[in-house]
């Protein structure tokens, strides 16, 4: 069986679920509420032809006698099914989802994805964990949208259209990846990043290591009104940048005031999907960059901002880690999920209440979930939230 290493994202998470010897640090995954009456054994059938549609499922992760990571891919996925008839109503649901999320996925006898129908007295819920070694919440998405597809087929008496691995296979990225690093593209990228963070200001979204003890996180959430939505969303477009933009502006400009500094640096997930092939490519893509944020006039600010952005996006690639950083973690990240259709299955997003990251933002449809370390404490988060939101009022007044 060919050997592969690991991607650049990979190699990151293995290394942080190595030394914190969690386990469940990176599982992800979500639930939905399912309206009518699923047939939850044609709905298994679903799940496991579309998880056998994509090659990145079939990862198997082992380590050499030298302790370094490789993964071969099976020939099929392995993953555990389970129907759950004994919860009373949605809350017991809930409850079992978060604690069945936070238990590990990365050990040798476990399989690296868990799949739940859940019936209540109420109603019936869809429920995935994965790990995030084999897919990012992009791809989670793209697998889903296919599961429900192949279901409907089925429920039809269809015979389901499977996509091959030929049109959309995670190793092809694997190969690519290994020649990006001789490139000329790398170097290119690699001059980028170094100018980019030559910088002269102190790395304020920068930090040290965080404890084990510190690990545990927890979660608050921010919803943005209708008004308050239609205001962002036009004043985004009176400035000709994208929601996307506009957010990040919004969130680090927030810490910049909170600090009482002119910039800011902010850890920002792009999808990295480059061509075709990799945009209907369940894998993982995702790639952590530096983004700066300034603080003086808005109409300058949100212009440098953009085109910042879209020099990131040219250069989304490089993996920033290998500049070797006086630092290892960023302080905030944001990760804005707005991509979906609204037709998309994926419900709700789920996450191990463990985080590298002491503070994230998941920016949804304007409906935003900040997991934060513990040893944080509310009442500090509960000053960003305010701050946040203090920003948000000031902008579209």
């Amino acid at each position: 069986m060919e050997k592969y290493s690991l991607s650049f994202q990979q190699e990151e998470m293995w290394i942080a679920e190595q030394f914190y010897s969690t386990g469940s640090l990176f599982n992800i995954g979500g639930y939905c509420k399912l309206d009518a009456e699923i047939n939850h054994q044609i709905l298994e059938k679903a799940i496991s032809i579309a998880l056998n549609s994509y090659s990145n499922f079939k990862a198997h992760i082992l380590v050499d006698d030298d302790g370094v990571p490789y993964q071969v891919f099976d020939d099929f996925v392995a993953f555990d099914y389970e129907f759950i008839d004994y919860l009373v109503d949605d809350k017991s649901a809930m409850d079992w989802m978060q604690k069945k999320m936070d238990s590990s996925l990365l050990s040798k006898e476990n399989k690296l994805i868990y799949v739940a129908t859940i019936k209540t007295t109420q109603t019936q819920f869809y429920f995935l964990k994965i790990h995030h070694l084999l897919s990012d919440f992009f791809g989670v998405k793209i697998m889903l949208n296919k599961m429900m597809t192949v279901y409907q087929q089925l429920i039809e008496n269809i015979n389901p259209a499977i996509f091959t691995t030929q049109e959309s296979d995670y190793r092809d990225y694997l190969i690519v990846q290994k020649e990006y690093i001789n490139s000329i593209t790398w170097l290119k990228d690699k001059e980028y990043w170094q100018r980019e963070l030559n910088i002269k200001e102190k790395d304020l979204s920068l930090s040290s290591p965080i404890n084990n003890a510190d690990f545990k996180s927890n979660v608050k959430y921010m919803v943005i009104d209708n008004f308050k939505k239609e205001r962002l969303t036009a004043i985004a477009k009176e400035h000709n940048v994208s929601d996307f933009v506009f957010w990040l502006y919004l969130v680090g400009v927030t810490f910049c005031e909170m600090d009482a500094s002119s910039c800011y640096y902010l850890g920002v997930h792009f999808l990295n999907r480059l061509n075709r092939k990799e945009k209907n490519n369940p894998g993982l893509f995702t790639n952590s960059l530096p983004i700066k944020i300034s603080n003086s006039e808005f109409k300058k600010d949100i212009f440098d901002l953009s085109k910042r952005v879209r020099q990131a996006f040219r250069h989304q690639q490089f993996p920033i880690r290998k500049l070797s950083l006086s630092t290892d973690f960023y302080s905030v990240i944001v990760s804005f999920e707005s991509y979906q259709k609204s037709e998309d299955i994926y419900g709700y997003t789920l996450k191990s209440k463990e985080s590298v990251c002491p503070i994230t933002f998941y920016i949804d449809n304007h409906q935003i979930q900040l997991v934060y370390h513990k040893s944080i404490g509310e009442e500090k988060i509960n000053e960003v939230i305010s701050s946040l939101w203090e920003t948000i009022n000031r902008v579209i007044c």
